[in-house]
């Protein structure tokens, strides 16, 4: 994979694999299985208008650390998981239809 970060440090290379609690960003919740065996969780964009076929663009789980975006090509992977859409408009409660007859009419007629 190849890591996009904010600076280059040598200090802090562990970074978090998987989020502690669930994400808050708005996106396709992901655990992706590496051809090495290792596992990575992250966040996808929800949209269609961003899929690359060669690859990913993954937010990582730990936003404080120094990798800000990641880049993971298909052929690293054995496999992916959607383990949850965050933000998703069907979260979302509908109002209560009130009838036809809650809103008044301002012409006669209607």
């Amino acid at each position: 994979m190849v890591r996009f970060v904010r600076e280059f440090q040598s200090a802090k290379t562990v970074e978090r694999q998987a989020f502690l609690t669930r994400p808050k960003s708005t996106g396709l919740w992901v655990q992706m299985q590496f051809r090495d065996g290792e596992f990575l969780e992250g966040l996808l964009p929800n949209t269609l208008l961003l899929t690359d076929p060669a690859g990913f663009t993954v937010t990582p789980p730990d936003t404080t650390g120094n990798t800000q975006k990641l880049y993971v090509p298909r052929s690293a992977l054995v496999g992916m998981q959607v383990l949850g859409v965050v933000g998703s408009p069907l979260g979302k409660s509908r109002k209560k239809d009130m009838g036809p007859k809650t809103q008044i009419g301002l012409f006669e007629g209607s």
